[in-house]
């Protein structure tokens, strides 16, 4: 993993083991009232993933399948930097989809708790009606030796989402910053053409990643920035023709149906 998102990983590693530890059973809250409207839909966390499927194929490496290689594992970075980020927040988002939904002071709440030995972990997940859509949050509270405080009330994530989901943007916090360690910005045209981009910040550091993808069709796109990466870097593939380039410091390098590097047009 390069630098950027190896600063960043470590830098709320801590953060981020404690919670998953809390996957015991959860206590259901209190049902919908019937006078109410139904609740919203809970949101996915990672509505658009980089699909990686077509690296997979990938023959043995070789002087002539060097670009490939090193397409492919910029996009396994791109892709595994997304799902470990995102992870906590997709888990709460889950387990509150099995939780009942009560209507309160304008907006929507689910609430449930875990249990790990002496310390405990309450979520609360609201989502408030705006114009577009919800206003979605994940408030966390709750003591943990792991963590060397107390939370109360922390908000973890927010975000606002269209009512059908195929717009919107996540923001996950960690305690120790009021300004986002990462968000996470999507738009879904089609079920082949849809796009997203997410940047990592690091609190320590202040150092900035981000990956922007978007797929139209049978053709995906890459782009990584980022302050160690100062002319960027682009990725490239087609699943039809199986053709693909990497654009890197500025040098374009293209590989044909068989992943061996040859002439760009």
């Amino acid at each position: 993993m390069n630098k950027p998102a190896k600063s960043i990983f470590n830098s709320s590693l801590s953060f981020l083991l404690v919670l998953f530890l809390f996957t015991s059973c959860s206590d259901s809250s209190t049902g919908v009232d019937d006078d109410l409207m139904d609740p919203p839909m809970i949101p996915e966390a990672i509505p658009v993933e980089i699909g990686i499927d077509y690296f997979t194929s990938l023959p043995g490496y070789s002087e002539k399948t060097e670009a490939a290689y090193e397409a492919s594992s910029y996009t396994l970075l791109a892709s595994f930097t997304l799902t470990g980020g995102t992870a906590i927040g997709t888990g709460f988002l889950e387990l509150a989809r099995s939780e009942d939904a009560v209507f309160k002071n304008g907006m929507w709440e689910w609430a449930y708790s875990f249990q790990q030995g002496s310390e405990s972990l309450s979520i609360r997940v609201t989502a408030k009606p705006v114009s577009s859509g919800y206003e979605w949050r994940v408030f966390l509270s709750g003591n943990f030796s792991g963590l060397g405080q107390s939370l109360d009330e922390f908000l973890f994530l927010s975000g606002t989402v269209n009512s059908d989901g195929t717009v919107g943007g996540w923001s996950y916090f960690t305690p120790d910053s009021q300004n986002p360690f990462m968000t996470y910005n999507w738009k879904v045209t089609s079920a082949t053409v849809y796009e997203a981009e997410y940047t990592f910040t690091d609190p320590d550091e202040g150092t900035v990643f981000t990956i922007s993808y978007k797929r139209e069709g049978v053709e995906n796109y890459i782009n990584l920035t980022g302050d160690d990466f100062e002319s960027g870097i682009d990725v490239y593939w087609n699943t039809s023709t199986r053709t693909g380039y990497i654009v890197e410091d500025g040098v374009k390098r293209c590989w044909d149906s068989n992943f061996e590097e040859t002439a760009c047009s």
